[in-house]
């Protein structure tokens, strides 16, 4: 290529560059000291089988049909062994029915960041919206679904789940990198 072609053509790829003179398709690209970039791609493949197995059980979890007493075992379970220790039921039921919806969302905040190979705190405001996402979708399917019920406190304990994932592989993230 002629002297005067490169020069045409390195002006026109930093006029389109925000770097200035790299090419505008490179400027989508992960630099290699980008956070994210240092995700191998092995983990990138056990988490998105693992996202596949998460959602397989959240869906038979949300829903599978439920008749009669104690179909929720676990939190049967657990609310009648917070009984034994001196709660209300009601009381025991509700806290624990929070605590185990935040703790299922957990670990899709802790697999879409990985996914993604973002493991920066810009990733927690796009995982707790599809953390809201996916429940809005099952709180609509459990409307139609015997035995389930939908409830607003889900919207917010499950992003929150959500949110708690993401910000632990963050940080398990920023403990490695710290070394």
């Amino acid at each position: 290529m002629p002297a005067a072609d490169r020069v045409t053509s390195s002006r026109a790829a930093s006029a389109l560059s925000p770097e200035g003179g790299q090419p505008l398709a490179k400027s989508h690209t992960r630099e290699p000291g980008d956070p994210g970039s240092r995700v191998p791609t092995a983990l990138v493949r056990v988490a998105a089988v693992l996202l596949v197995i998460y959602l397989a059980i959240v869906a038979v979890l949300v829903f599978e049909p439920v008749q009669g007493e104690g179909a929720n075992v676990v939190l049967v379970w657990l609310t009648d062994a917070a009984v034994s220790l001196g709660a209300s039921r009601d009381a025991a039921f509700t806290v624990l029915e929070v605590v185990l919806n935040v703790v299922m969302f957990v670990p899709l905040g802790v697999l879409l960041p990985i996914l993604a190979r973002r493991l920066t705190l810009r990733v927690v405001l796009p995982v707790a919206v599809a953390g809201l996402a996916l429940t809005l979708v099952i709180e609509f399917a459990q409307v139609y679904i015997p035995g389930r019920y939908s409830h607003p406190s889900d919207l917010a304990a499950n992003t929150l789940g959500a949110v708690l994932g993401a910000l632990l592989i963050v940080a398990c993230r920023w403990l490695v990198t710290r070394r």
